[in-house]
């Protein structure tokens, strides 16, 4: 129903790649049923859920039976390369993740951007949400910030280097998946600027930071391409 009550085509999204998060998917998912009860039913998105190959069919299932749509997606991992890039002159070579099953599908969140396809759904607009987060507010003010104008709206990060992130994004998305195949095919070339899984092809977005001004966290400023938002 929520895809025909708005110009175009939005929705919330998050990601699972082991049966071992579906509590916090479970939970994600609560909190953005319950966040949505305040705005009229025709009003309210659907939630996505990206699935990789190695979840179960028993954590679909519990998925789908908390309402979400499970969306099919394929596992893409961290380049070997970056992978030893930690391992300095050691003959070992270093994880760059804590958790290893991260290394298989790392960089696998960049399927956000192939959401745009028909076969895929032909979303036009999305919030993503990592499944270690819960809802406590409505969203929409976030999908009204996003736009062919600013593709990608994210917000700050609290440790260095102090770049945005990517546990929460506003995208926009082409049909013809232009962004997503470009990102892959520099996904071995371009740095991380964290040294995690999420690399430097958003250095090619205009990138919209909301910030806020409240006491009770820093207020953040970042000099982009846009104007950066606060509120």
């Amino acid at each position: 129903m929520a895809e025909f009550a708005f110009e175009r085509k939005e929705a919330y999204v998050t990601m699972i790649t082991s049966d071992d998060f579906l509590p916090g998917v479970e939970a994600l998912l609560e909190s953005l049923r319950e966040s949505q009860l305040i705005i009229p039913e025709i009003m309210r998105r659907v939630v996505l859920v990206m699935v990789t190959s190695n979840v179960s069919q028993r954590v679909r299932g519990k998925i789908i039976r908390s309402g979400a749509s499970i969306v099919e997606i394929d596992s893409i991992g961290i380049p070997i390369n970056r992978r030893n890039s930690e391992s300095m002159n050691s003959h070992l070579p270093v994880p760059v993740s804590h958790v290893q099953s991260w290394e298989a599908t790392g960089y696998s969140k960049l399927n956000l951007w192939s959401l745009g396809s028909e076969l895929l759904g032909s979303w036009e607009a999305l919030v993503y949400i990592d499944a270690d987060a819960v809802v406590l507010e409505e969203l929409s003010p976030i999908f009204r910030r996003i736009s062919l104008e600013n593709p990608l709206v994210a917000a700050p990060d609290v440790f260095p280097p102090d770049k945005f992130n990517a546990g929460v994004l506003g995208v926009y998305l082409e049909p013809d998946q232009r962004t997503f195949k470009d990102m892959l095919s520099q996904i071995d070339t371009l740095e991380t600027y964290d040294g995690g899984s999420m690399f430097s092809s958003f250095q090619s977005f205009d990138l919209i930071i909301i910030t806020t001004t409240s006491d009770s966290h820093p207020k953040y400023l970042y000099t982009t391409k846009q104007a950066t938002l606060v509120f």
